[in-house]
């Protein structure tokens, strides 16, 4: 018979319930759980949340008195440590916002990244760095230059258009130095390919090297807009030499609301952040709210960050007569927001102490995810090139070398990881992600998924670390891809005698209406010769607080477990 097991990502849960968990309510989400056939619990363990550093009920935390819980019921519990999990890429504020003193942060050219792991925010070098050159080039800038993809006519003019600069995001200001406007055809080498474009330059500039942040406004906008280009290419700066001084386009063109989020998380036992006293205070000041947030980018009423990456590519459209604004930021961000490498000693030091920190909570296994939310970057592929993978690349940056010494940094962590679990007895999962084959496959990936340039050992994982094998992701790809690497991952498991289970699609389970979909993927289990199992992800979206307090789960998801299972 295939096995049903769930994934706990508790920050939904809470999330979603808006109040905190009593040992009751856990006491509920298992019983829950136990009664639709569900005998495997992972329990993910997230070490930028302070939830999982406090004691819980008279346990060490809230994953040690689950495990006894589970157990009671005849129900194993395992965690998971997700090692590139400790900065959390979207959730940063402007500089604006306040850091308050002795309470971890990380900064970059976005703001204050405050889910951070402590470990991670002492040690902000131990994260994957940019390749060597360019993050913090020189010179002032003499010249802007606006490029559209073609050479069609345009109706910008000089009085349209104004110039804001800042030393940091949130802190802009206008520039009133003046500028000489002239308009252009250009060549542009552009991916895919090259053409002959309309050029906006504004020349006569001063913006002096200290001013990070520029952004132009166009004030003559319409609904369509003709004047387009992706981030990437829409707009140049250039220093008094006329050499194009590299930058990093402004991202998002979204609302953001970091308050309203920030405000969930208000008591010490959660974000550290959220609950400092100057934070509290600042939270509680709408007027101080609006002062930092309209600089960061505003055109008419909404408020935009101004460098964020939002749900953008490199290859996301700007239409600067519609949108209203291109911008960019000197330089490039010198280390991915989060995810630390892998190469370095006191890394997986650090990782392995999380390992044994699961040890002590009593559970009966660590299943091992890549997959996280702190590696978000809209040059991803320019990432992973810290000092001990340089060393071994010799006199050039050789990209294959720095994926193999990468990958094989981490793959000797899973080795030292495996070693220590089964000194106690306890049971390894590894999880096995669908980019590791193919790359996403939608239109707009999602860029924050899968740490750059590490060569992922997952069939060296499968023979020598692994007890189960995940399957994760295949969602992202086409059904053909999605196909072939099930196949391709469960048949090197079964050479192995591993067992495979399949997690369900993130965020396609759903607490009542439409149940298709994982329908689809349980048939899809059940029919395929070489997968053991079903993993309900996650219990936040089939579970929830009731109006008293209670946790309930859904029938309308039981009745398809037991439709497909026939366990209940």
């Amino acid at each position: 018979m295939k096995k049903l097991e769930t994934t706990v990502d508790f920050y939904d849960d809470f999330y979603w319930a808006g109040r905190e968990f009593s040992a009751g309510n856990v006491d509920q989400m298992i019983e829950f759980m136990h009664s639709i056939g569900i005998r495997k619990i992972d329990w993910m363990y997230d070490t930028f949340w302070t939830y999982f550093r406090y004691p819980f009920a008279g346990k060490k935390n809230i994953i040690a008195y689950a495990a006894e819980k589970a157990h009671s019921m005849g129900m194993e519990l395992h965690a998971i440590i997700k090692p590139f999990e400790t900065g959390i890429s979207e959730l940063f504020v402007p500089h604006t916002f306040p850091r308050p003193e002795g309470v971890d942060v990380i900064e970059d050219m976005n703001g204050y990244y405050y889910w951070v792991d402590p470990f991670t925010a002492k040690n902000p070098h131990f994260r994957l760095k940019r390749k060597p050159g360019d993050w913090n080039p020189k010179g002032d800038v003499k010249t802007i230059k606006l490029v559209s993809t073609n050479d069609s006519e345009i109706t910008i003019n000089a009085q349209d258009l104004e110039i804001w600069t800042g030393e940091k995001n949130g802190m802009l200001e206008k520039y009133d130095g003046g500028f000489e406007y002239s308009k252009s055809i250009e060549w542009r080498s552009m991916f895919p390919v090259g053409n002959e474009c309309r050029v906006i330059s504004l020349d006569g500039l001063c913006i002096e090297e200290r001013y990070r942040y520029i952004l132009v406004k166009n004030k003559n906008c319409s609904e369509k807009g003709t004047f387009s280009n992706t981030m990437q290419n829409i707009m140049e700066i250039y220093d008094e030499k006329g050499n194009i001084i590299p930058s990093t386009p402004a991202g998002s063109t979204r609302d953001i609301d970091p308050v309203n989020r920030m405000k969930t998380y208000q008591s010490k036992k959660y974000f550290e952040y959220t609950s400092s006293e100057e934070v509290q205070e600042f939270l509680a000041d709408p007027e101080k709210i609006r002062k930092a947030m309209i600089n960061a980018y505003s055109y008419g009423m909404k408020q935009r960050d101004f460098y964020g990456h939002g749900e953008n590519t490199l290859f996301s459209q700007r239409v600067f007569d519609r949108d209203g604004y291109a911008g960019v930021a000197r330089g490039k961000i010198e280390y991915i927001s989060g995810a630390m490498c892998p190469a370095y000693t006191e890394v997986q030091d650090y990782w392995l102490g999380l390992v044994k920190e699961c040890i002590d909570l009593g559970v009966d296994g660590v299943n091992f995810r890549v997959e996280e939310h702190s590696s978000k970057s809209l040059e991803r592929d320019e990432y992973g090139f810290n000092e001990p993978v340089l060393e071994k690349c010799g006199d050039r940056i050789d990209r294959d070398l720095v994926n193999r010494i990468n990958g094989q940094a981490y793959t000797a962590f899973l080795t030292k990881a495996r070693d220590l679990l089964k000194l106690k007895g306890l049971s390894v999962g590894v999880h096995v992600n669908a980019e590791f084959i193919y790359p996403d496959d939608r239109p707009a990936p999602n860029h924050e998924r899968i740490p750059p340039n590490i060569e992922w050992e997952w069939e060296k994982w499968i023979e020598e670390i692994a007890d189960a094998v995940y399957l994760k992701s295949m969602h992202m790809n086409t059904e053909a891809h999605a196909d072939h690497f099930i196949d391709k991952v469960s048949e090197c498991a079964k050479k192995y005698g591993k067992p495979v289970i399949y997690i369900s699609t993130n965020k396609e389970v759903r607490f009542s209406g439409d149940q298709s979909k994982i329908e689809y993927e349980m048939k899809k289990v059940l029919d395929h010769p070489r997968l053991d199992g079903y993993n309900l992800y996650e219990s936040g979206e089939y579970t929830r607080m009731n109006e008293n307090g209670r946790i309930e789960g859904s029938s309308e998801v039981a009745e398809a477990v037991k439709k497909y299972f026939c366990i209940i």
